[in-house]
């Protein structure tokens, strides 16, 4: 079994825009971590509420610090960003990937009811259309909305430069390049034989998807340019936005306006995914922390809304093995 989180509704129900009831929701998002077959997983429950943040959370993976860390995947991060922007409540659990929609992480099940009626669970992988359902449905607000049409196809120009680029990227560095490293603390909990077995499927199945989308038809050396071009514009736009801001003490956000956007969520959700030393990504480490920008940007979101989290070791030195 692996991490899971659940949101409840609070007493009094939060009314959908359809005008349901909200019964239960649960989220639930991973991690590259395996179940000997499957991927390791966390499950959210979100309470469909807004509140002030839960009580301290724990991520308690074998293998890893027991202490309140954020998510080494991008992708649970940036969902639960997106849900500490709007306010929800939450706690982590244990859950399983084995039903997860979709074959991805995270994924959510919305269960509601109408009246004396109970509707069965509607069940949605990826985390964009988790955050469109939502959006929908009534429990989040549309954080893009006030953004114009020439303003949201930049912002989607950044979210698939990140997403569908980077991603991938940080993929190769940590599976492939670091692969050893990641399987020995990754895979702490069980046995060396099976860490073997299973490091095995996880490399293969890594390998398979990165030759399939293209990163390994690169050498390394390419594929290091192309990441640190990434960084470097990510870094260029955050500058850019915290200069027009004119808010150079207080908090910032990507498109240089006091509202936050979904891109905000993505790129700490990324920016986090490389800082954490449990993540063994030296190279994006090394990029991310020559940029006091970026620094900058995703501590301040970090103390705002993820104060009940451990801040990633802003002195650590970055280990190669």
């Amino acid at each position: 079994m692996a991490p899971l989180l659940s949101l409840r509704s609070a007493p009094e129900r939060t009314r959908t825009a359809r005008g349901r009831r909200s019964r239960l929701v649960h989220i639930t998002g991973g991690s590259s971590y395996w179940e000997c077959k499957s991927w390791y997983s966390v499950l959210l429950r979100l309470s469909i509420q807004h509140a002030i943040f839960g009580n301290a959370l724990s991520h308690a993976v074998p293998g890893l610090p027991r202490n309140r860390l954020l998510h080494m995947v991008s992708f649970f991060t940036k969902l639960e960003a997106r849900m500490r922007f709007a306010g929800f409540n939450y706690t982590v659990e244990q859950g399983s990937m084995r039903t997860a929609p979709r074959g991805k992480i995270p994924y959510v099940a919305i269960t509601e009811d109408e009246g004396s009626r109970s509707c069965p669970p509607v069940v949605i992988g990826d985390s964009k259309l988790i955050m469109q359902t939502l959006v929908q449905r009534g429990f989040l607000p549309d954080l893009d909305a006030h953004l114009l049409p020439a303003e949201k196809l930049h912002d989607l120009a950044l979210k698939a430069l990140v997403e569908d680029k980077l991603y991938f990227y940080q993929m190769y560095e940590k599976w492939i390049l670091n692969f050893y490293t990641m399987r020995s603390k990754i895979l702490a909990a069980l046995p060396w034989p099976v860490q073997v077995v299973v490091g095995h499927l996880i490399y293969r199945k890594v390998s398979r998807t990165l030759n399939g989308q293209g990163t390994m038809t690169f050498s390394v050396d390419e594929i290091g340019v192309f990441r640190q071009e990434i960084w470097e514009g990510i870094n260029a736009a955050v500058l850019a936005a915290q200069s027009r801001s004119g808010n150079h003490e207080g908090l910032f956000w990507i498109w240089a306006g006091e509202a936050r956007t979904e891109t905000d969520a993505v790129l700490f959700g990324f920016i986090v995914s490389g800082l954490i030393f449990y993540s063994r990504a030296p190279d994006s480490q090394r990029i991310i922390r020559s940029f006091p920008a970026l620094m900058e940007y995703a501590r301040k979101i970090h103390d705002r809304y993820f104060p009940n989290y451990d801040l990633w070791n802003e002195a650590e030195t970055v280990e190669i093995k």
